[in-house]
């Protein structure tokens, strides 16, 4: 299981996957409690002994954020053929058959791997479970084994952010801006993006500190909060979440992005606000003045509304590319 910070289990079949850990999820905000637990950038990861895995997966009704539950099949940074997937989790238990490519295809895929310094290697099944709602993992048949050494990238990206990291409005779990830029820069993605849920809780940012499995980060700040957190109180938690990343890990790279360009930038009543909000990122990065630490204008890296979905506040498809 990759991206899985703790397997939950009660009275019902099978197990969910929390992102993070219990004591951290129970002191977070009510959208981040639940988000938390939902399959964005949560893999299952195997290769394939035998012919054949079957994996048992249902949606889970008390967790699920939003009842479309689409998910990928990959045999390494190759996408599996269109008979499996994207698949979709129902509420109902769902089984996902996955077979062996034939050996002449999965041959010429290594070939490449090595021709083109590819992240993963093809022998391994990635399952990328749906992005917007907690799924339960019922059973998995069949003779698989673990990942080896070698089969996945040594760099790894952590991502924090809103509904956009997590990957919204994507259509699949691989077309988010987050799941993009990780590959575009060969490592594996740690995605913490918790929808309508990133308010920069001490807390959190003490658990991203905390951790040592991540190579750079991407830090997505403000779209959550602008709308309930007052100026000061927003830049107290930017300060706080900055200075303890930064100040544990000054020899890796941080991207720090501020609200991204959407309704309000061309018709709203909270422009002076969003501005500043923007603002305080820009200024706490430049006051760190750590070498390693860059400020990514978010009207840069989105500069027109015609990228975002109808609800001119997520990026589409399209607009996360």
């Amino acid at each position: 299981l990759h991206n899985a910070a703790e397997l939950i289990t009660d009275d019902r079949p099978g197990v969910m996957i929390s992102r993070v850990p219990g004591r951290v999820r129970a002191r977070l905000n009510d959208f981040a409690r639940k988000g938390a637990l939902s399959g964005a950038g949560v893999e299952l990861r195997f290769n394939l002994a035998g012919d054949e895995a079957v994996i048992t997966l249902q949606m889970d009704a008390e967790g699920e954020f939003l009842p479309k539950g689409v998910g990928e099949v990959f045999f390494g940074d190759f996408q599996g053929h269109y008979a499996v997937t994207p698949f979709t989790v129902r509420p109902e238990p769902t089984r996902l058959v996955i077979r062996r490519p034939p050996e002449r295809p999965l041959e010429l895929a290594r070939k490449l791997r090595a021709e083109a310094g590819l992240r993963f290697d093809p022998a391994l099944v990635r399952v990328l479970l749906p992005q917007d709602t907690a799924v339960r993992i019922l059973d998995i048949r069949g003779e698989v084994t673990p990942p080896e050494e070698g089969q996945e990238p040594a760099v790894r990206c952590l991502a924090y952010g809103s509904s956009i990291t997590f990957g919204g409005d994507s259509a699949i779990p691989s077309a988010g801006y987050s799941a993009r830029t990780a590959k575009l820069l060969g490592a594996d993605l740690i995605n913490l993006g918790m929808a309508g849920g990133c308010h920069l809780e001490p807390e959190m940012a003490d658990y991203i500190t905390e951790r040592t499995d991540w190579d750079f980060a991407i830090l997505e700040l403000g779209i959550n909060v602008v709308g309930f957190m007052e100026e000061d109180e927003f830049e107290r938690r930017v300060r706080y979440l900055l200075e303890r990343i930064v100040g544990r890990h000054r020899d890796k790279w941080v991207f720090c992005t501020d609200i991204f360009t959407f309704h309000e930038d061309r018709e709203g009543d909270n422009l002076d606000k969003i501005r500043r909000f923007r603002e305080i990122v820009r200024e706490k990065v430049a006051g760190l003045n750590a070498p390693r630490l860059v400020h990514v204008p978010g009207r840069e890296l989105l500069p027109e509304c015609t990228a975002l979905s109808i609800d001119m506040l997520h990026p589409s498809t399209e607009g996360m590319a």
